[in-house]
């Protein structure tokens, strides 16, 4: 029996699929798309500027989903398998149309080997943009503080910025985030650690409490 739409948003992703799987629901399809594909939309926004091939990969990623629903199968953690699915198919996209970002500082990495990694190819980005300044109503000593804080995150490096997006604004856990980077839980760990860091000694006036409760809204 199909539920109703308040039903299914309040069902878990991994049920919703499981529905897929068995029974080709669509009605669990289009709930996925619809709770995923803004925030697939906004994740790569932030990693390339090419807004064409953020929307190619994001119609691409559910077109495959849908097609290949019975081979795909179970899939324990449909959140980090939907974020880092939109990463390789973003990657892979922006390669064979050979859409470079060709800086290599933009390339490069906070003392990581990432030669073999696609996004070196792929001309990842990541940086942040001060999208809701506009819509900022606070004092003007907190605005102060969160424009600090919104140029001390675009000096950190781009891994950083991204397990800080992951982390405070779609609320990944460490496993999901190592699971959609494809790197190991504790590189997550010390990522996270050494960016809250850095923040913390490049803004040595704002109050630790302060720096939290800003950091999720610099990603929206």
């Amino acid at each position: 029996m199909a539920r109703h739409h308040s039903e299914e948003s309040s069902v878990s992703d991994e049920v919703l699929w499981a529905e897929c799987v068995r029974d080709g629901s669509g009605n669990a399809f289009r709930a996925l798309y619809d709770r995923y594909f803004q925030h697939l939309y906004r994740y790569g926004y932030h990693l390339t500027p090419q807004k064409e091939a953020v929307q190619d990969a994001v119609q691409n990623l559910f077109v495959y989903l849908y097609e290949h629903q019975q081979s795909i199968g179970e899939i324990h953690s449909f959140r980090a398998y939907i974020f880092t699915s939109f990463r390789r198919t973003l990657a892979r996209n922006i390669k064979q149309e050979r859409k470079y970002v060709a800086d290599e500082d933009l390339l490069s990495d906070d003392g990581d080997a990432l030669h073999n990694d696609p996004r070196r190819a792929a001309g990842f980005l990541f940086e942040l943009a001060p999208s809701a300044e506009e819509i900022f109503t606070q004092k003007e000593s907190a605005a102060e503080q969160r424009n600090a804080l919104l140029a001390s995150i675009n000096q950190l490096p781009k891994r950083q910025r991204e397990v800080l997006y992951l982390h405070y604004f779609e609320e990944l856990s460490s496993n999901e985030i190592a699971t959609a980077m494809e790197v190991k839980v504790e590189t997550v760990y010390i990522t996270l650690h050494r960016a809250v860091h850095t923040l913390q000694e490049y803004l040595q006036d704002v109050p630790h409490l302060v720096l939290l409760y800003f950091l999720p809204s610099l990603f929206s």
